[in-house]
């Protein structure tokens, strides 16, 4: 997966030379999120994952198929499960919550559902 990830001449370069990529290097190359201070590492993980476990979990679920899916699909199959995917998310409780919250202002209560 890694010529996908940073493309073939730096995986390339990467076998070949065995050389170890410092952390800010696979930031730049997006290996990475983030770099962050060994103190700080609990922290920052702690609050991402709170992050993502407020937002709308069936849609966080189904973009990441769709990433893997978009390596290994033609277009219109592709496609084709976009709309699935699509057609599920926008018939669940997260996405009426979503639309309502919107419309009134707030910050949306999502229950993965």
């Amino acid at each position: 997966f890694l010529p996908r990830m940073v493309g073939s001449h730096r995986a390339f370069d990467m076998f070949v030379t065995g050389r170890p990529v410092k952390a800010e290097e696979a930031r730049e190359m997006g290996l990475v999120k983030q770099v962050t201070s060994r103190e700080e590492l609990m922290p920052v993980v702690m609050g991402f994952a709170e992050k993502l476990t407020e937002g709308p979990l069936l849609a966080y679920g189904n973009m990441k198929r769709l990433m893997f899916e978009s390596m290994y699909k033609g277009f219109e199959d592709y496609m084709k499960a976009e709309a699935v995917y699509l057609a599920q998310c926008s018939g669940s409780e997260d996405f009426k919550e979503g639309i309502t919250a919107f419309l009134e202002k707030r910050k949306a209560e999502f229950k993965g559902k």
